[in-house]
């Protein structure tokens, strides 16, 4: 006996049954789940190319694939060869299963394949051929060049209705490079079976196999095929029954099962689709609302399975803005076993106020024109501030004083306003009379003297004048006399300059301001 067991290999998802028109009771194999290892190459499993022989039912002739292929324009066809786009290795294996009639048992399986191949020079051509038959290796043989050959196995005990069968042969070339060539190729190979009647007690029944498939939503579990196998006297055989593969994740896939049979019942196979659609998550996205504070912001959520799970990790949350006014986070959820989903959040930032801080001024005494000692107001960002009454005004009682800040980032930051009361008190003392605005031209030669008067009522004197006089932001070659308070020199420069002159005597000082304008000396005059 040259196979001791019966079992039926399934290792393909499609089946493909290949026979002939005979006539009715002919003594007829049936070829049965024809596949190939490498799709596309080297054998070819298309039913019109490996079929039943038309002139003998019991014969498969298989095919090979041609041409190139299209992504390495490497050879198709079952061959190997040191030329430019050929393979140096080529290696298949066509598998199918071999069924005899009703009534008979396979009493012989005959594989014979030819081909050609050469030489040239220093080269090489090997390979070899070698075949499961019913779960039993055995080699085919090996060649060099020639890889025609031809093998019988013979099951005349064994009473086999099925015969698994799997055909491996590879090919190899080898050539140095510009010092030879070579190679070697399958043109034709078939497998021919020839049956034998089973004796009446040798005759096997056909169990009742009911096998159902799945539909469902994906929940996290595996599912697979369902199924009973019964003997013809109702006993339960559905411990021979092999459900195949179960599968979890959508889409599911292929169960392909199998009966294993015994001494009383024929082996079967099948399959059945294990279908699992894909989940609905429950997502939750939120956006954001808030005030301008220089970081990012977006939007926020959640995705939650079928069991509870955390799906975060499939939940894109969009784009995050930090300027005003924020914009849309277009979210996007997509997975295995979930369905997609997209929306859209309102990511609203708006505008931030700058905060103020003035100080409470001391309080001035009546004449006193203000400075950056009471115009000192700061924000906590960047920008301009616009005081009024303005810088250098001379107050004569007390009043309020406001600002009005403009930032530089006007985008993210409204304007600001503030203000504080500053005390003004009566003057007896003296004061510097404000000479009011001046003109001059550059080159002019200027004499500007500055006077003092007395609130007290007293007549300017000499002594009245007993102190010293200072100046700040003079035009460019103009001083101040601190003894007497003139102003002399040329201008050099045009511009407008805000001019301040101070006046202390006996520790107390007095103030003034005003504008000096400066200008350009027109082409042609002269000094």
């Amino acid at each position: 006996m040259f196979f001791e067991s019966t079992r039926l290999w399934v290792a393909g998802l499609a089946i493909a049954v290949i026979s002939s028109a005979a006539p009715a009771g002919a003594q007829q194999v049936t070829f049965t789940n024809v596949r190939d290892a490498v799709p596309s190459k080297f054998f070819n499993p298309a039913a019109d190319s490996t079929r039943v022989d038309p002139a003998d039912p019991n014969t498969l002739q298989i095919g090979f694939e041609s041409g190139r292929d299209s992504g390495d324009f490497r050879d198709d066809e079952f061959r190997a060869s040191t030329e430019a786009f050929g393979n140096r290795v080529a290696m298949d294996t066509l598998s199918f299963n071999i069924v005899a009639p009703p009534g008979y048992y396979i009493s012989s399986i005959t594989y014979e394949q030819t081909g050609a191949g050469s030489i040239i020079r220093v080269a090489d051509a090997r390979g070899g051929s070698s075949w499961i038959v019913g779960g039993e290796p055995a080699h085919l043989g090996f060649f060099r060049s020639d890889p025609t050959l031809s093998r019988t196995a013979t099951f005349s005990d064994s009473r086999l209705t099925v015969v698994p069968v799997s055909i491996t042969t590879s090919l190899f070339v080898f050539a140095p490079v510009t010092s030879g060539e070579a190679t070697v190729e399958l043109t034709s190979a078939k497998v021919v079976a020839t049956v034998a009647p089973l004796a009446p007690s040798d005759v096997k029944k056909t169990a009742v196999i009911v096998v159902s498939g799945y539909s469902g939503t994906y929940d996290g579990n595996a599912h697979g095929a369902t199924g009973t196998a019964t003997g013809v006297n109702g006993e339960d055989l559905s411990g021979l029954l092999n459900l195949g593969q179960s599968f979890t994740d959508a889409p599911g896939g292929t169960a392909n099962w199998s009966f294993a049979g015994n001494a009383g019942y024929n082996a079967a196979e099948g399959t059945a689709a294990i279908t699992i659609d894909r989940a609905g998550a429950v997502i939750a996205v939120a956006g954001y609302a808030g005030t301008y504070d220089g970081a990012a912001h977006g939007a926020s959520g959640t995705a939650t399975g079928v069991n509870g799970e955390n799906l975060s990790g499939l939940l894109n949350l969009g784009a995050s803005f930090t300027d005003v006014p924020g914009g849309t986070a277009n979210w996007t959820f997509g997975g295995t076993n979930y369905n997609p989903a997209s929306g859209a959040a309102a990511i609203t930032i708006n505008k931030a106020t700058p905060i103020l801080t003035w100080p409470q001024p001391a309080s001035i005494t009546a004449g006193t024109a203000l400075t950056g000692v009471q115009l000192n107001a700061t924000a906590d960002v960047t920008g301009a501030f616009v005081y009024e009454p303005p810088l250098g005004t001379v107050l004569a009682a007390s009043r309020q004083l406001s600002v009005a800040f403009t930032p530089a980032d006007t985008v993210n930051y409204n304007g600001a306003t503030a203000t504080v009361t500053i005390t003004v008190t009566a003057n007896t003392g003296l004061q510097i009379v404000n000479p009011g605005p001046q003109t001059d031209t550059v080159g002019d030669d200027v004499r500007l003297r500055l006077r003092l008067s007395d609130n007290s009522a007293r007549t300017g004197s000499g002594k009245d004048r007993d102190g010293v006089f200072a100046a700040t932001g003079l035009p460019p070659g103009l001083g101040i006399d601190d003894a007497d308070g003139e102003i002399r020199g040329r201008a050099t420069t045009a511009g407008l300059y805000h001019v301040t002159v101070t006046f202390t005597k006996k520790g107390v000082t007095v103030s003034t301001q005003f504008d000096w304008t400066i200008l350009s000396r027109s082409k042609g005059s002269k000094d």
